[in-house]
């Protein structure tokens, strides 16, 4: 007989066994249950729950019949405000694993965890759907509705993934402002034609793209953008280029990285990584007199910041295609740096050059509780931790966004 002790964010609960860690899959902290070992390492061991004794308090029942088989939702077998709670263990574990102590607060939220996110992305292996937790089999939710999309999308999932004439491949979906709908397919058959059909069926649908090659997408039919306003700025996206998923959170993000950046006038702040112009226009917006840079690796990401700009007027900000850690010269009398990495986190060269510009503040935006507190830690021969936050940008999931103010030494 075991209790659970603790559960991590992306499902387990954790026992120990003559001082063995056991991570036992879809345990709740609270749970006594018997195990059965699956599997292990050296100092750690694998488990499900043979027989559970004591339902933990924090238990719910899943609300999906494909929760365990799919690999969106880690976290539906236990209650909402758990899982915030869950989540902010995990950074602030995270923390605790690179030597730091970290007061992380009240993990912030959204007022929906259904139904929040504007995009979707379904592959077809055997079904047009998502994949299987730990495989790449198809699975799609039972009666055809997945609760973390908006109901039109599973619409325009089915009609796609029944289509007589041609094989859906790859489905991408993005919606924006008044629901319009960006849709990007990778198809075995003729593309206008079905982009024909779909839009007829589906007023909603504004463009479709094809994606050919490697993520080359081509507008089939319909307008090349939609837009997506985010703290009062009316952003350009189209579907090649990053964007939040999850619009009422993305405005929790804006406004967090708007507080802890707070540049003076005519202060000259970077947006590293910066996508779509995300972080930079909005503080553009809000500080009109002060000089944005923005840098980012994909070329039609910085083409939708700069049409945002100009469709918006903010002629303070400024965007340059390229990495971030070759554009020294550029980012010379910084006093505030924004950096969203992908989920490997910050690369050494960047790190060494931030350390060399020395910003007054640096705003981190991350993805990974386990590369921001690598990173944090090599940065703080320069820098101290000031501020945390954590918003939880995708209920449900395992995932969960933080921001961390780090601020110069002396």
């Amino acid at each position: 007989m075991f209790t659970i002790e603790d559960m991590n964010r992306s499902g387990f609960g954790i026992a120990r066994d003559a001082g063995a860690i056991v991570f036992v899959d879809g345990a709740v902290d609270g749970d006594v249950c018997e195990l059965e070992e699956t599997g292990g390492g050296k100092n750690y061991k694998t488990a499900r729950i043979s027989s559970l004794l004591s339902a933990s308090e924090y238990r719910c029942d899943p609300d999906c019949a494909s929760f365990g088989e799919c690999g969106g939702c880690a976290l539906r077998h236990i209650t909402y405000d758990h899982e915030l709670e869950v989540k902010r263990r995990s950074v602030a574990q995270a923390f605790r694993r690179v030597g730091m102590s970290v007061d992380v607060g009240e993990v912030i939220h959204a007022s929906d965890s259904e139904s929040y996110r504007n995009k979707a992305v379904f592959h077809r292996d055997g079904t047009l759907g998502y994949y299987k937790k730990d495989s790449r089999e198809g699975i799609y939710p039972a009666g055809g509705r997945c609760a973390l999309i908006p109901p039109d999308f599973d619409a325009i999932r089915e009609f796609a993934d029944g289509y007589a004439h041609a094989d859906a491949e790859v489905l991408e979906l993005r919606r924006g402002d008044g629901g319009e709908i960006c849709l990007a397919v990778r198809l075995s058959g003729d593309a206008p034609t079905f982009a024909d059909e779909l839009m007829r069926e589906f007023p909603a649908v504004a463009s479709v793209w094809e994606i050919s090659g490697k993520a080359k997408y081509t507008l089939v039919l319909g307008a090349r953008e939609i837009h997506i306003t985010l703290g009062g700025v009316r952003f350009t996206v189209v579907p090649s280029a990053f964007f939040q998923v999850n619009t009422a959170g993305a405005e929790l993000l804006v406004e967090t990285v708007r507080e802890f950046a707070a540049p003076g006038e005519r202060e000259k702040c970077a947006d590293l990584y910066c996508g779509c112009g995300t972080f930079a226009l909005t503080l553009a917006a809000a500080n009109p007199k002060a000089r944005i840079v923005g840098i980012e690796m994909v070329g039609d990401a910085i083409d939708c910041a700069k049409r945002t700009a100009a469709w918006n007027g903010l002629e303070n900000a400024r965007f340059f295609t390229g990495d971030a850690a070759a554009f020294g010269d550029r980012l010379e009398g910084i006093g505030t740096a924004v950096v969203d990495p992908p989920r490997a986190g910050l690369s050494k060269a960047l790190v060494r050059q931030l350390l060399e510009l020395a910003p007054g503040k640096i705003v981190y935006v991350s993805c990974n509780p386990e590369t921001l507190a690598r990173d944090v830690a090599a940065l703080g021969e320069g820098y101290s931790l000031a501020r945390v936050r954590c918003v939880d940008m995708f209920p449900r999931t395992e995932h969960v966004e933080t921001v961390v103010l780090m601020t110069r030494n002396g």
